[in-house]
């Protein structure tokens, strides 16, 4: 299979936690990374700013900034083309990323013309009608995270990366997840939650409700201060605000994930621990 193309925009590059995560992903040979001096040099620009509002003087953000620019370097040594400033100017892009475009039509001479992607969060700033001309695409990190799980069938890879990513800044991956859910990766955060934590959740709130649900007629429930769950028949599972808004519901072969979020299901996880320690669970969730 030939690896995706990938150009990465300044606006990835720079914010946490997809600074690290897409780079990860093309270190781990997901996709093939191309880059440019102009790109680079404007996200050391704008790393330097972001450490001074940080309150780090201006030679710490300096070297705090070329030493992450001077990492990607490192890391992806021959990712890097230098576009002509003739190519730039001929371009009609929005003015302020048209590098940018001119880097995917420099990696694309070195791709046998395959097609290449933008990652972005700025679209507006790379509309089709000219981005076509050049066999080159821009889609936003969310999309590009659901194309790279078409392409490889799977997110066992991107879920093993998330992980490592997560240890690496020891923080939890729920947390990694609630971060980049607020970088507007939703989609993704929803298929990674569903694939690795909701069918867990499920799995033991079923032994939960076996275990200490009321039962009337065919059906189990608890209801705490914030939800209600529900079992028809160890069957279907149905899991709803005290709102009266449905968050979860499953059956055998179909889990539908409406409203459920992440710090539901860190309320849940904490509920199913505690369901193991102590002898009648505190059903306050």
């Amino acid at each position: 299979m030939n690896l995706p193309i990938v150009v990465l925009d300044v606006c990835v590059l720079i914010p946490m936690p997809f600074c690290d995560t897409l780079p990860r992903a093309a270190e781990k040979g997901l996709y093939r990374f191309y880059t440019s001096p102009k790109i680079l040099d404007e996200t050391k620009k704008n790393l330097e700013k972001i450490f001074i509002k940080r309150k780090d003087d201006i030679d710490t953000a300096r070297q705090k900034a070329e030493y992450k620019v001077n990492q990607i370097k490192k890391a992806f040594p021959e990712s890097l083309v230098k576009p002509t400033d003739s190519l730039i100017e001929s371009l009609k892009n929005d003015h302020k990323d048209r590098h940018v475009l001119a880097t995917a039509i420099e990696a694309q001479k070195l791709e046998n013309n395959a097609t290449v992607i933008i990652a972005t969060h700025n679209l507006k700033d790379f509309p089709s009608s000219e981005l076509s001309k050049y066999n080159v695409k821009a889609i936003s990190p969310d999309e590009f995270f659901m194309w790279l799980i078409e392409i490889y069938d799977t997110t066992d890879n991107l879920f093993d990366i998330l992980q490592e990513q997560a240890k690496g800044i020891k923080q939890q991956l729920l947390e990694l997840l609630k971060r980049l859910e607020k970088g507007n990766v939703k989609n993704f955060v929803k298929v990674i939650l569903t694939e690795y934590f909701v069918q867990e959740i499920i799995n033991e709130i079923f032994y939960i409700l076996r275990k200490y649900g009321r039962e009337q007629e065919e059906i189990k429930y608890l209801k705490g201060e914030k939800y209600y769950i529900m079992s028809l028949k160890e069957k279907i599972l149905m899991l709803t605000c005290l709102s009266k808004k449905c968050l979860l519901e499953s059956n055998c072969t179909l889990i539908i994930k409406n409203n459920l979020s992440i710090e539901d299901i860190k309320i849940l996880t904490n509920f199913i621990q505690q369901s193991k320690i102590i002898t009648q669970p505190n059903f306050r969730l």
